[in-house]
């Protein structure tokens, strides 16, 4: 697919995700506190990018 960006959320404590995501070459852009609420919980979540012209870039140098 040709898409400009690719954008990912992921909880902060869900630490295999947010690994995986560095992983692929994403950036971490965001941490928002307590932005969702689930069974009466706040929840905090990473939110990451992930430009085309950057994944080529990753790409290259596999």
């Amino acid at each position: 697919m040709d898409m400009h960006r690719v954008a990912a959320d992921c909880d902060v404590e869900n630490v295999a995700s947010y690994r995986a995501l560095e992983k692929l070459g994403f950036r971490r852009e965001a941490h928002f506190l307590e932005s969702y609420l689930i069974s009466g919980v706040y929840g905090s979540e990473y939110h990451y990018g992930l430009l085309q012209r950057e994944w080529r870039e990753n790409l290259k140098r596999r």
